[in-house]
């Protein structure tokens, strides 16, 4: 009798293991979708790291404005930030992931503006989207 009882559980433990492998679940819970949602707006701002390019640096923001009008009837299709970092005003351009592409950008700029140079930053995916050029 205890021998049927345990190839009956044998049996049974078994078959209950081979069907865990078919259980699928779909989450369908409005929550959850809502969590997901919220995780996706906060990583939104979260930062990368990119390669631009500073064209200008004075203590004259007049001297960046004149700076940032030429580069643009340089180079129309591209757009030039004015950013203040106590006591520099600067004038900044590009987003680049690749540090190739940024170098060979600079060479372009470089004819014009013979101080600009290339620097690491950490910008927001807004930003990036804002000024991706390649």
């Amino acid at each position: 009798m205890i021998k049927k009882i345990q190839i009956i559980i044998i049996l049974l433990s078994a078959q209950f293991v081979s069907s865990q492998d078919s259980i699928k679940i779909n989450y369908s819970d409005t929550t959850l979708n809502k969590l997901i949602q919220k995780y996706q707006k906060l990583n939104h701002y979260k930062k990368i790291l990119v390669y631009r390019i500073q064209v200008e640096s004075s203590h004259n923001p007049e001297k960046i404005k004149d700076c940032k009008k030429k580069y643009e009837r340089k180079f129309p299709a591209e757009k030039v930030e004015e950013v203040f970092e106590p006591p520099f005003f600067k004038a900044i351009t590009g987003v680049f992931y690749d540090k190739k592409k940024a170098e060979e950008k600079l060479l372009e700029v470089k004819k014009i503006f013979r101080n600009s140079f290339i620097y690491q930053d950490e910008i927001t995916m807004e930003v990036f989207k804002e000024n991706k050029l390649n």
